[in-house]
Formats: structure tokens, sequence, C-alpha cells
């Protein structure tokens, strides 16, 4: 069974008020507590209006348009959820202020509902503080009167055998004269008592007519409020869960992303070119190599001496003595040791021979035909051990550009530049003429 407001704010003091302003009282404060609860509601709703429009306005002003392929459009479809999040906050922000007017009327609806019951009892009150002062006085008065007739009463008996017929009769008069006024107090005291028990009775029947009325409106408050709450819960919920579709529409996108697709386009429309710029290698003027000449022999040029500097292989790397060769013994070869002094010798002498250089020291000026550039041919495999050198394959013809380290050789071969092991290959013309090293 509910407790009622009409069986506990009551008072035994007879002017005491002290219910009636608790209930007042509660019902201010219910009032503070609807105010409380709009202007949440009216601050909440301002700040998703201004986050909504912020995610707007980020989304429009977002760069990375130069960006492609499945980031692209993850990015794009990030910016379109963005956009519809900052929108669902704003439509949120309207449902709100629609919520928090509605506990504006209903908190001036409920002033106007308990302004009566409540004017109605604070006059009750005083009406009955009114009575009570006059009944108060009245009682005053008619013991005032009692007080009176009664030393009338005893003048009259002590003064009676001793006095004068004549002042006897005066002292009879005065008691009677007070015991009518005595009797007019009394009826007064009466009367009044009467009518300050009527205004009391009016008082109580209007009270409790407050505390009904008040009790009412205090259990529609707490209803209304807490429904508003339950509302206002349900539209954060639904908006998460709009929240999280419009992060699930991003995160479909998100899985057709891939870093491979992204790249193989980006190379496709953007691409340069597959070939890497030749190194830079030292170069001796013509002048300086004539000028090194001395006693009809080859001095070593800085070119030589910095690629010795630059490669650290001094001696050949080893091969595998089963390496085949196609040109001999029907494909089969051994490789031949390191080359000694006689083999380097034959080779100065063979390049001597066509070689420009050596031909101005040792021999007339050539011909035309001896000024033909020298051809080499691999007649093994060989693998390239830094970026100084390149790499030979069985039967590939290189154009010979520098010999004077009689070990390694520079040549060019497909316009790409580099050191040779002179072991490897043999000599031989622009027709394929082969000359063995």
């Amino acid at each position: 069974m509910m407790t009622k407001f009409l069986d506990n704010f009551w008072d035994s003091e007879f002017n005491s008020t002290n219910g009636f302003e608790v209930l007042c009282k509660r019902m201010k404060d219910g009032r503070e507590m609807c105010k409380a609860l709009e202007n949440l509601l009216k601050e909440r709703a301002k700040a998703e209006d201004t986050f909504g429009r912020s995610l707007q306005r980020m989304a429009k002003n977002a760069s990375g348009k130069e960006e492609i392929g499945g980031l692209r459009k993850s990015w794009d479809e990030l910016l379109v959820q963005t956009e519809a999040m900052g929108n669902s906050h704003i439509q949120l922000s309207m449902r709100m202020m629609e919520e928090a007017k509605k506990i504006e009327d209903f908190r001036e609806a409920q002033k106007e509902k308990r302004k009566k019951p409540e004017e109605n009892t604070k006059k009750a009150q005083a009406v009955k503080k009114e009575w009570y002062n006059k009944v108060t006085q009245a009682k005053k008065t008619f013991e005032g009167r009692k007080r009176e007739l009664d030393i009338a009463d005893e003048n009259y008996m002590k003064q009676r055998l001793v006095q004068a017929p004549k002042e006897v009769d005066k002292l009879v008069q005065k008691k009677e004269k007070c015991l009518a006024s005595v009797e007019q107090a009394e009826a007064q005291y009466h009367a009044w008592v009467k009518t300050l028990e009527d205004a009391r009775s009016d008082w109580e029947s209007q009270m409790e007519e407050t505390c009904i009325v008040l009790q009412a409106m205090e259990e529609e408050r707490i209803k209304f409020l807490r429904n508003s709450m339950w509302v206002q819960t349900n539209m954060l919920s639904l908006h998460c869960v709009e929240d999280d579709q419009h992060c699930e529409e991003s995160r479909k996108i998100l899985e057709q992303c891939s870093e491979e697709n992204d790249i193989k386009l980006f190379v496709a429309q953007k691409r340069t070119g597959g070939s890497r710029p030749a190194p830079i290698e030292v170069e001796t003027p013509w002048s300086n190599s004539k000028s090194a000449m001395s006693n009809g022999k080859a001095m070593p040029s800085p070119t030589s001496d910095a690629h010795r500097r630059r490669d650290p292989h001094t001696a050949l790397p080893s091969i595998p003595s089963n390496t085949p060769n196609p040109l001999i013994n029907g494909g089969r070869r051994s490789l031949p040791r390191q080359p000694d002094n006689e083999h380097l010798q034959s080779l100065q002498h063979a390049l001597r021979s066509s070689d420009p250089l050596y031909a101005a020291v040792e021999t007339p000026p050539p011909s035309q035909s001896t000024q033909a550039s020298k051809f080499v041919r691999a007649r093994y495999d060989y693998k390239a051990q830094g970026q100084s050198e390149l790499s030979l394959s069985v039967g590939q013809i290189l154009r010979v550009l520098n010999t004077d380290d009689t070990n390694w050789w520079l040549v060019d071969y497909d316009g790409k530049q580099g050191h040779i092991p002179t072991q490897y290959v043999e000599l031989c013309n622009e027709t394929s003429e082969i000359t063995m090293i």
C-alpha cells in the first residue's frame, strides 16, 4: 500500500504549518529538478549540434584527395560516414530540444495546478490563526471579567452586614453589573471558540485536499521525469547503434583494401621506368694516357688504381672445375688457373697489335682496320661480386673499353659498363672470329 501525504504531514501544535511547508518545499524542489533536466537536455542538444556540424565540416574540408585504389575508396567512405554521423548528431540534438520543450510545458502546467490548493490552504491557515488569536483574547477577557465578579461578590459578602443599606445596594448593583459582563464575555468566548473550530475544520479539509493534490502531482512528476530520462537514454542508445552502423559501412569498404593491389595500381599509373642510371666511373683523359707511356710500356692508369681502391677483389673467385664450355671438346673444358707471366705477356702483345695507344709507341700509325674496337667472348659463366663488376654468360660478346689492369678489364655490354676477370673471356673480332687469350 502506498504511503500517503495525508497521514504524515500534520503537527499537534494548533497553529503549526510545518507539514504544509515541507510539502511546498518538495514541490519547489521538484520544479527545480524539472528545470535541471530541461537544462541538461538543452545543453546536451547544443553540444550534439555543435559536434555534428564540426564532423560535417571536417568531412567536407578533409584532404587526401590524391590517394588512389582501395585506400582511396576507404577514405572516401570514411568521410561519407563521418558526414552521416554529423547529420545523426544534429538530428539527435533536435530530438533532445523537443524533449526539453515537453519538460518545460510539464513544469509550467504543474505550477498552475498546485497554485490553487496552496493558496487555499494558506488562506485557511490565516483564518484559523486569526480566530485563534480572537479566541485567546476572548478567553482572557472572560477570565478577567470572572475575576472582577468574584471580587465584587466577595466585597458584597463582607460589607452587607456592616454597611448601610444604601452602600449595600451599590455593592449589589456592582455585583450584578460584573455578572452581566461575565455572561457577555463568556458568550463571546464560546461563540468565537465555535467559529475557531469551524475555521480549523475548514483548514483541515483544505489541508487534506492539498495533500491529496500534491501527492498526485508528485507521483505524476516522478513518472514523467523517469519516462523523460528513459526516452533520453533510448535516444543515446539508438544513436550509438546508428554510429556503429556508419562504422560498419566503413569496415565493409576497408575489408576490400589491399596494400598489394594499391601498390600495383600506383606503379601502373605512375611508373617512370625500370632502368637505373649507370655508375660514374673515373675516366683517364686521352692526353694523360699518351703521356703515361714510357720506353714503349704502358703505365698504370688512374682507372685501374681507382678500381683497386674501390673493389676489394685482388684475386678471381674460385670456379668449379666442372663448369661447361660449349666451345671446346664437345662442350666440356677445364677452367684455367691464375694467369702466369707468359699468359699476361701474350695478352698484352695481342692487345698492342690492335690498340692505338700501344701502336703509337712501338709501330707506325695503325691503319683504319687496326683502330676498330676490340671485343671479347665469355668462355664461362661469372656472377658479379660488386657494383663495379658485370656478370658473364657463356658466349656473350662484350666490347673492351680499358685493359690497364691485366686481371680485370673494363668492358661494355648493352650500354652497361663494368669490370670482368680476364680469365673468363677470349678475344674476338666483330665478325666473331675467336682468338684465344
